[in-house]
């Protein structure tokens, strides 16, 4: 019979997309009535409603990617041979999600805490760029891992122009 352990990721990757979501939508709530009754907001801004639904799907397919990466990514990288490259990639694929919890947090506070447009504009350029590297690393150990997170770049693509947008008309 086969048992089933508890690794330190089955705790981890839940743990953190909880905690980037909880703390996106409190700053969000705490800067609402700024960016509601202060800016200008250019014409394509989705409604309300939609944010939740997509940041939520984003945050399960994220998780779902990061779980499938750890899950895979041993295997892949931690086999007699494996070369230090691949262990190098699956390294820095680990850390590339920890910088982008940390980066997607920071955007919410420097937009709706601090109202710092300018920063923030700058700074989701970079959240960006580790989304694409994270699609670009997860490719070699899962193709399923890099589509899921596909949708992530493909919405904060979105949410750059509405930021710099928003930063031109105000």
């Amino acid at each position: 019979m086969r048992h089933l352990h508890a690794k330190p990721h089955h705790f981890i990757i839940p743990t953190v997309a909880v905690t980037v979501a909880v703390l996106g939508a409190l700053f969000t709530e705490l800067g609402m009535e700024w960016y509601k009754t202060t800016l200008t907001l250019p014409t394509i801004v989705p409604p309300d409603w939609l944010f939740p639904i997509v940041w939520t799907a984003i945050y399960i397919m994220t998780a779902g990617a990061a779980y499938i990466i750890w899950h895979e990514g041993p295997k892949k990288t931690l086999h007699l041979f494996a070369t230090r490259e691949s262990k190098d990639e699956f390294r820095a694929l680990q850390w590339l999600f920890g910088v982008n919890a940390f980066l997607n947090v920071l955007w919410t506070c420097l937009f709706f805490l601090f109202h710092t447009i300018s920063l923030a504009a700058f700074e989701i350029v970079l959240l960006e760029i580790t989304i694409i590297a994270m699609v670009a690393f997860s490719w070699k150990i899962s193709r399923v891992a890099s589509y899921l997170l596909l949708p992530y770049a493909v919405w904060v693509l979105f949410a750059s122009y509405l930021t710099m947008r928003i930063m031109f008309l105000n």
